[in-house]
């Protein structure tokens, strides 16, 4: 389904003339070209408004759907190029959005049952979230609205969809639903969450140690408390089994952050079963 990907920035107020000039060198020189050779990508153009091309500003990309966004930030031509456009920015100011083009076959899609959106092959979303573990976490989740909250279980997700080594359109599509659909994570602003992952998962795919160390550390403040722990490895659980195929190296990073944690790997697994089975 097409899809409207648009990021919002400014940049940093500490860049000099000569370096706003280079970024926009490069973003229109080196980034867009090569963005417009991913397949999919039907348009992707930059937009100013009025803060004299330091602020204000907009990239729009639109693609055949959202799998472009993920193939790209995968592209071994466009890791660096992703690194060097975010260092320009300042991410404080950054935000960004995924909108899908209304369609007769979209508006069509909301059956005669209540009006519960189904997917392509006709499964309730509800069932392919499998709502009565997404309830379960959502009643956890809620009590722990908070930034430190939101950046562990960022770091949980990105460190265990990365630890087979790449990160799964199923793995991606658990990661958003969870952010989006599920009741207590949906509370936090989608677009700063998937940011967050998105810069978390370019940092461990350009200098994966240094970057594990860090996404430790987020992910140890919360280990005082159990029961944050419990519930972002139980997110950790959803991710690891989103493909149905649970790799030596993914349960070797949920056993190695449970430790992290002070859980027992086998009893949060054995509850997260028992509630996805229930």
């Amino acid at each position: 389904m097409t899809t409207l990907y648009t990021r919002t920035w400014d940049l940093k107020e500490s860049l000099s003339d000569k370096e706003v000039n280079e970024f926009w060198r490069f973003c229109v020189d080196e980034l867009l070209p090569a963005c417009q050779k991913i397949d999919g990508t039907r348009s992707i153009k930059l937009y100013s408004g009025a803060g004299a091309l330091r602020a204000d500003l907009t990239i729009a990309w639109e693609m055949d759907d959202a799998s472009v966004y993920e193939t790209a930030l995968h592209h071994p031509d466009l890791r660096a190029l992703i690194g060097r456009f975010y260092a320009g920015i300042d991410m404080r100011t950054t935000d960004q959005r995924f909108q899908r083009e209304i369609t007769p076959e979209l508006v069509h899609a909301l059956s005669g049952d209540g009006g519960r959106w189904r997917s392509k092959e006709g499964v309730p979303v509800e069932d392919i979230l499998e709502r009565r573990l997404i309830d379960k976490l959502g009643g956890e989740v809620d009590r722990y609205q908070d930034k430190e909250f939101l950046k562990a279980t960022m770091a949980v997700c990105a460190l265990t969809a990365l630890a087979d080594d790449e990160v799964s359109l199923e793995e991606r599509r658990d990661i958003d639903q969870l952010i989006r659909l599920e009741p207590s994570l949906a509370a936090f602003d989608f677009a700063k969450a998937r940011e967050i992952f998105d810069s978390y998962i370019v940092e461990l795919t350009d200098r994966c140690e240094p970057a594990k160390l860090v996404l430790y550390d987020k992910v140890r403040r919360i280990a005082r408390d159990h029961k944050k722990s419990r519930t972002v490895m139980r997110i950790s659980y959803m991710i690891i089994t989103a493909d149905h195929k649970v790799h030596d190296k993914e349960l070797a990073e949920f056993k190695k952050l449970c430790a992290m944690l002070q859980l027992d790997p086998d009893e949060v697994w054995q509850n997260a079963t028992i509630m996805r089975s229930f």
